[in-house]
């Protein structure tokens, strides 16, 4: 794939700005520990899959959560695992299931990816997905955090706003499309 001028920049300014640590403490702020709406989400899950993440894949889950991957686009299968666990589309089909134990397996998810996610990551906070991960979150909010205890809320919350701040911030500056 060849990058124009525009995308090498910003691929390179993007890792020397972004995953400094100073930048992570200027996404801080003040949050709100609820959702005072919550969209209707009209797309449903798979229940088989939700049945099969639960009982083998978690542990692969978990770690994808949590492996650190660079944008190396020769691997281009482990990319596309990477996409769909980074997006949170596997809440759907865990939500599919509904059971008090898919929305704890969720939470640990969720929780096991902030504590590997919380400061910028070239690849998980891709606006891209980050836009995606918020409409999934938002969506199944209920499901997964009506029952989620404070420090659960607390964390969740302030991970979420600061992807939020972030994607305000570059919005604009990200390259596009042809």
């Amino acid at each position: 794939m060849n990058y124009t001028h525009k995308e090498k920049a910003y691929k390179f300014f993007s890792k020397l700005f972004f995953a400094n640590p100073i930048y992570s403490l200027v996404l801080l702020g003040k949050t709100h520990q609820e959702l005072k709406i919550i969209p209707p989400y009209p797309w449903p899950g798979d229940p088989q899959i939700g049945e099969r993440i639960i009982k083998s894949d978690l542990p692969l889950f978990l770690k994808c959560c949590s492996k650190k991957i660079t944008t190396n686009l020769e691997k281009k299968n482990d990319l596309k695992i990477y996409y769909e666990i980074h997006s949170f589309d596997w809440i759907n089909d865990l939500h599919s299931i509904g059971s008090d134990k898919s929305r704890k397996i969720t939470r640990q998810l969720i929780l096991t990816w902030i504590k590997n996610n919380n400061s910028w990551k070239y690849f998980s906070w891709d606006s891209g997905l980050i836009g995606k991960r918020i409409v999934n979150l938002f969506g199944r909010f209920n499901f997964f955090c009506s029952s989620a205890n404070k420090e659960f809320k607390s964390l969740f919350f302030s991970n979420l706003i600061k992807q939020i701040r972030h994607l305000n911030r570059i919005i604009n500056f990200e390259a596009t499309g042809p």
